[in-house]
């Protein structure tokens, strides 16, 4: 068990919500109230941080937020603060709290790097991009691609993305192949279709129209994966319909 606890803890926080629920689902709903009990103690798991990430997997932004308010402190829940208060989307960003969030932190917690990275790319943020590449890219290059977690993959892509809209074309394009290096070949089919869209874009912004194209197909390849294994997946099935329709429009460019 110590060796699956370490392998869980690697994983994203919102795969390890997914997988958990699984997981201790099928334990209550057999009866076995006792192991799901010890599930959870072994992976360091507590209900109110479950149900935080579930309301947050949810876009239950506020109802996140108000479990957070009367859940003890510990790095779970400071990353997840991260995040709600790195995303626009949230409608709770704010980059002093955030700061103070991610100053609880160890320096190299990816989590909130990736938050910061996140908030940075936004048009009006205050926060310093080079000051943010200067930090991460040495990380970045010293990363062992082979062996990375998704959170670090993760963290690679939104750099990329940081360095888009910063129109720093050449790294954007060292970060987003870091990153699709890092998802890896067998696995992350909708990390990999969403990389691979952002790495179109970025090769086209650096006049490159025929590696643009094929960039486009490999998200498109990637998002036709996800939806064979999801197939009634409405959320695979939209994203499979955008990849088609880019892949068409780079194609129409050559």
């Amino acid at each position: 068990m110590p060796e699956l606890a370490q392998q869980f803890k690697d994983l994203d926080p919102k795969d390890q919500v997914e997988i958990t629920l699984i997981q201790l689902g099928r334990l209550l709903q057999d009866g076995r109230t006792s192991e799901a009990g010890t599930l959870a103690k072994e992976l360091g798991l507590k209900a109110s941080v479950i149900e935080a990430w579930c309301l947050y997997r949810e876009k239950k932004f506020a109802d996140c937020a108000e479990v957070l308010s009367r859940t003890p402190e510990n790095q779970s829940t400071l990353e997840l603060q991260a995040y709600l208060y790195a995303y626009e989307f949230t409608g709770l960003k704010d980059e002093r709290k955030l700061a103070e969030v991610t100053a609880k932190l160890e320096a190299s917690n990816v989590n909130a790097n990736n938050a910061v990275v996140i908030a940075a790319r936004e048009n009006n943020s205050a926060l310093d991009a080079a000051s943010i590449f200067n930090h991460l890219t040495p990380w970045a290059e010293g990363l062992d691609r082979s062996m990375a977690t998704v959170t670090e993959a993760n963290l690679l892509h939104n750099m990329a993305r940081l360095a888009l809209a910063k129109e720093r074309f050449e790294m954007a394009l060292t970060f987003i192949d870091y990153a699709i290096e890092a998802y890896g070949s067998r696995t992350n089919f909708h990390h990999r279709g969403a990389a691979n869209y952002w790495r179109s874009v970025i090769l086209e912004k650096m006049d490159r129209p025929y590696d643009a194209w094929q960039a486009g197909l490999a998200s498109l390849k990637a998002w036709q994966d996800q939806q064979a294994q999801e197939p009634t997946n409405p959320e695979w099935q939209k994203r499979l319909e955008g990849a088609q329709k880019r892949e068409q429009e780079l194609n129409s460019r050559l």
